[in-house]
């Protein structure tokens, strides 16, 4: 079970009724494709806005990213059997990309509704693969 993409599947719905034209989109837990798959998309629909989940096991509360790193390095291969290490994610890219949104005000809301919520330093590697994609094509 994929619980990121369980809470995607309830959610669109919710925005979709409120009038929001949401894209929904599953990418592979995998380095190469994830990325080029993520980018593909933004071309075709030239969102205003991107919100990417993932599912980070036995981590215990959602953590907003501050800062997407330009850089794989996987500590366990991905579903394709990749590990990279110390590879940028888009070659000549900045090092990192910073995140635009209030991540404290977004972690306190969270926290005032009842979840477990905290920033979180440093982004992990699918993070790093899929934000730094996305900024490239930008």
């Amino acid at each position: 079970m994929n619980e990121s993409r369980e809470i995607v599947a309830l959610a669109s719905p919710m925005l979709r009724e409120r009038g929001l034209a949401v894209v929904d989109l599953e990418l592979p837990v995998e380095f190469g494709r994830a990325g080029e798959l993520l980018a593909a998309a933004l071309r075709e629909h030239r969102p205003r806005l991107v919100i990417a989940t993932g599912l980070a096991a036995g981590r215990s509360g959602i953590t907003p990213e501050r800062v997407a790193v330009n850089v794989r390095d996987a500590r366990i291969p991905d579903n394709a059997g990749a590990s990279p290490l110390d590879e940028p994610v888009v070659a000549g890219a900045p090092v990192g990309y910073f995140s635009s949104l209030p991540i404290k005000a977004m972690v306190a809301a969270l926290s005032d509704e009842g979840c477990r919520a905290r920033s979180r330093r440093p982004p992990g590697p699918m993070c790093a693969t899929t934000c730094s994609s996305s900024c490239s094509t930008c």
